[in-house]
């Protein structure tokens, strides 16, 4: 499950941040940046990993789906527009960092020009 928490709007970028993962928004978030991007804190990898085993240990006995790993996910997601960082619950520091960095980015990108 994933709970929006802010958004912020730099140049013509929208960045969202969520707490938590799910896999099917994660999934169709677009990866042509339309969307903008996809940030989700998570409070630990671990415990991610081991949701995410349940949940679809639980849907491949139910529905039959089809079964791979956290990690695999991770690295066939093949989308430039998400990106994850583990919070340990620190979610509203990590958020006013990560504004503060993308500001300073995206502006240093367009300065170059």
């Amino acid at each position: 499950m994933m709970t929006f928490l802010d958004k912020v709007q730099i140049n013509e970028y929208t960045i969202k941040f969520y707490s938590g993962f799910s896999l099917q928004k994660v999934l169709n978030h677009p990866k042509s940046g339309t969307s903008g991007f996809m940030v989700l804190l998570i409070d630990s990898i671990q415990e991610e990993r081991l949701k995410y085993s349940r949940e679809l240990k639980i849907n491949n006995i139910i529905h039959n789906a089809e079964y791979s790993s956290f990690d695999d996910v991770l690295q066939n997601l093949g989308n430039n527009f998400i990106m994850i960082y583990q919070s340990n619950g620190e979610n509203v520091k990590l958020i006013e960092i990560l504004k503060d960095k993308f500001r300073r980015e995206f502006f240093k990108c367009w300065e170059v020009l």
